[in-house]
């Protein structure tokens, strides 16, 4: 079956972009979806999204994400980003939109749409309270500031965020048993300015450290908003060289929730034969 797709990235996180208005994608075969997301025999990139019809009236679309393993997430910042500006493009939603998410509903409008580039704001959830843990790893002590973005995070504020070996310490970080069964995302963020944080993510389900991460960025401005008093909006600088924005907004009831602000761009199109990816793994 030939497959059309379009390859995004949001701020250097790099998504498949599919169509799947009529549910023909089988997103259930793990080792399929893993296949088309692998760098060195796939199409390449961290996450793949299915644009689906919503469940329910008042939303636009339903965005069904996968990890790289091919295992689905319950949501992507970057990914949602991505997402919506396939569907204006596409025609399928309006500059603002009602995504279906698994963590529930995101608001997304676009700011700016120039092909092939272009800037989201996402409106998402406030997560619940911050917790903090003090956990070993790779040798060290780690203070490890925890919530849940969408997916689970943990936030470690460091000196100098170039020095941390993201790939070793992540791992250990995202495996330790504090974080055991589904294990955590894990941020190193270092203050560069009162309004401006770098970041490098290692990434769940990638397994490897991120080009750049929306719901890491959400929740390491959200931590340093709350342990170091820093006021959003707050501009992290993503391992990528693309920056992201975390502001505030309001949700339906007038409530103060987080805003992801960053650019999109669409990288290129084309077309994959999911046969051929059945016949490698047969």
């Amino acid at each position: 079956m030939m497959v059309e797709f379009t390859k995004m990235h949001g701020a250097g996180n790099d998504f498949i972009v599919i169509n799947d208005w009529r549910h023909t994608i089988p997103a259930t075969d793990v080792a399929l979806m893993a296949g088309i997301a692998a760098r060195r025999s796939g199409i390449g990139c961290e996450g793949i999204i299915l644009i689906r019809p919503p469940s329910g009236d008042g939303t636009d679309f339903n965005m069904h994400f996968l990890n790289p393993d091919g295992r689905p997430a319950d949501m992507c910042g970057n990914g949602a980003r991505c997402a919506a500006m396939f569907a204006w493009r596409s025609g399928l939603a309006g500059r603002h939109q009602q995504i279906e998410t698994g963590q529930g509903l995101v608001h997304a409008e676009i700011l700016d749409a120039d092909p092939p580039g272009g800037s989201v704001r996402l409106t998402t959830r406030l997560p619940a309270p911050l917790v903090t843990r003090e956990l070993e790893a790779d040798g060290a002590k780690w203070i490890c500031h925890c919530l849940d973005t969408g997916v689970p995070h943990a936030v470690v504020f460091v000196d100098d965020a170039a020095a941390v070996n993201v790939r070793e310490t992540g791992r250990a970080l995202r495996e330790h048993p504090a974080f055991a069964p589904a294990g955590t995302n894990v941020n190193f963020a270092q203050i560069v300015a009162p309004d401006r944080l770098r970041l490098r993510t290692y990434e769940r389900g990638v397994e490897d450290e991120s080009g750049a991460c929306g719901t890491g960025a959400l929740a390491t401005a959200l931590a340093a908003e709350a342990v170091l008093q820093l006021a959003l909006p707050l501009t992290l600088l993503a391992s990528s060289g693309d920056s992201l924005v975390v502001g505030t907004g309001t949700d339906a009831e007038g409530g103060r929730v987080p805003t992801l602000t960053g650019p999109t761009r669409e990288v290129y199109q084309g077309s994959v034969n999911l046969e051929w990816f059945g016949a490698a793994q047969s």
